[in-house]
């Protein structure tokens, strides 16, 4: 099975990416669904334990699939420290996405002490989520999907847009295409640092961050008695997520080839 993986990584990395990630998400649904059906009334607590527990062992195996993409060892590869500051760096509207609740703590004029107690299932929930669709959308559908296009700035920009898009529709709820729309730039975005840094391990914090950021707005703030802050705090929303995309299209435009890319895509012509 490692040499028919290691060949088809080779011979056929998209078609095999896209297989490998598509297997880990059904799989990791039908588990979810047969694991919650032994709990007669789950609680939001219970429910996130579970998921974050499930995503955390599922990054495992999604981990050892990279290895078979990028040739090598795959947990150096996705939690290495080169090009973490650039990385980060790339990242810049996320954080300034997350940091910009902060203000809003201190005009909050009711709060939910309760939030308190689901910190833990909320930073294991975030930590699996963050780790285990960074690897799959990024390290393995990016990785495969710049190994065939990622020679020319041009074939950077189009993966990075088809990266965000799939990313997006992964989070149709509902039928949401409000969420489709924003979640997709978001991965636009998140695909573009990875481009720009090759570092995974700043997508992952970055997409942790981001997410508890939102949680603990949520969760824990329950009023802006202030009406002139609360529309601050939207608007500002809507001013960082809205230049997600066009920072993420000047950073690919900027960024240059993985050399394990074109490692790899000569070795593989």
């Amino acid at each position: 099975m490692n040499e028919n993986l290691r060949r088809d990584f080779k011979e056929r990395p998209i078609i095999t990416a896209f297989a490998s990630v598509a297997v880990l998400w059904v799989l990791y649904t039908v588990i979810a669904f047969i694991v919650f059906r032994f709990f007669s009334d789950p609680s939001e607590m219970t429910l996130r334990y579970t998921r974050g527990l499930l995503r955390v062992i599922f990054s495992v195996a999604s981990v050892w699939l990279l290895g078979y993409a990028v040739g090598g060892n795959g947990w150096r590869y996705a939690f290495t420290t080169r090009g973490l500051g650039a990385g980060l760096f790339a990242h810049l509207f996320f954080f300034a996405h997350a940091i910009r609740f902060i203000p809003a703590l201190f005009v909050a004029t009711e709060i939910n002490t309760a939030f308190f107690t689901r910190i833990p299932a909320i930073i294991l929930f975030d930590i699996g989520t963050g780790i285990f669709e960074e690897i799959t959308f990024r390290g393995l559908l990016m990785t495969a999907m710049l190994i065939r296009f990622g020679a020319t700035a041009k074939g950077r920009l189009a993966c990075v847009l088809l990266n965000g898009a799939i990313f997006g529709l992964g989070h149709l709820i509902g039928g949401d295409w409000l969420a489709v729309l924003v979640t997709g730039i978001l991965g636009m975005g998140f695909a573009a640092a990875y481009v720009y840094s090759k570092n995974l391990l700043a997508c992952m914090l970055a997409h942790m961050a981001y997410n508890f950021a939102i949680q603990l707005t949520n969760g824990f703030i329950v009023d802006i008695g202030n009406t002139t802050a609360l529309l601050l705090l939207q608007i500002s929303s809507i001013v960082v997520r809205g230049l997600v995309l066009p920072f993420a299209i000047y950073l690919t435009i900027k960024a240059k080839p993985f050399e394990i890319y074109k490692a790899l895509y000569k070795g593989w012509k």
